[in-house]
């Protein structure tokens, strides 16, 4: 079988343009720049018609790949959708809160809860700038990530990306909009 470069010269936290890729069973290689070196390899079962984003992620010797199916229907004019998906497999189960700026943690309703390593369902809210905050799950005490500012669009069809951040519980967060961009978000917070 011959290697077609599908994406290349890409850096972390950054996306890239559509690419083609054949349906049925197809083998992806991850490359870094310059190397003809696979330092990882997948293989998924792809549907003729349907939208794909791969995502590499994880600690520098121990790069993995993921595939995510985007074929979220666009919701109604004065609605969004999103969903979580956590690489992370030392995070845990984690808790997601979509509040206003000043709304106290304990007041807030849990958005979504996403399973270490695992995707959650699409979750339907209105659209607008939100502070994002996640949490061990059950446990508004053990914050993660606390962001004074994400925006989800008008009829948006959103995936909240979580990735391990610098050692321990704590993430990294970016959406990546359907059809759309990725907007990398970095823990600014560490615990000593």
């Amino acid at each position: 079988d011959a290697i077609i470069q599908v994406v290349g010269g890409k850096t972390a936290d950054q996306g890239s343009t559509r690419a083609s890729a054949s349906d049925g069973e197809t083998s992806f290689e991850l490359r870094r720049a310059g190397n003809d070196s696979a330092v990882v390899t997948a293989s998924w079962s792809l549907t003729a018609d349907t939208r794909y984003t791969a995502i590499a992620y994880g600690a520098e010797g121990a790069l993995k790949m993921a595939m995510l199916e985007e074929d979220e229907d666009q919701p109604d004019a004065g609605k969004a959708r999103l969903r979580l998906y956590n690489t992370s497999a030392d995070s845990g189960s984690l808790d997601l809160y979509l509040t206003a700026s000043d709304t106290a943690l304990e007041d807030a309703a849990i958005t979504a809860t996403v399973a270490a390593s695992g995707a959650s369902s699409f979750v339907t809210l209105a659209p607008g700038s939100y502070r994002l905050r996640l949490t061990a799950s059950g446990d508004t005490a053990d914050l993660r990530l606390d962001l004074p500012a994400v925006t989800v669009n008008d009829r948006g069809v959103v995936t909240l990306v979580l990735t391990a951040g610098t050692g321990g519980v704590l993430v990294h967060a970016a959406t990546l909009e359907q059809d759309g961009g990725l907007l990398a978000f970095k823990n600014p917070a560490a615990r000593v």
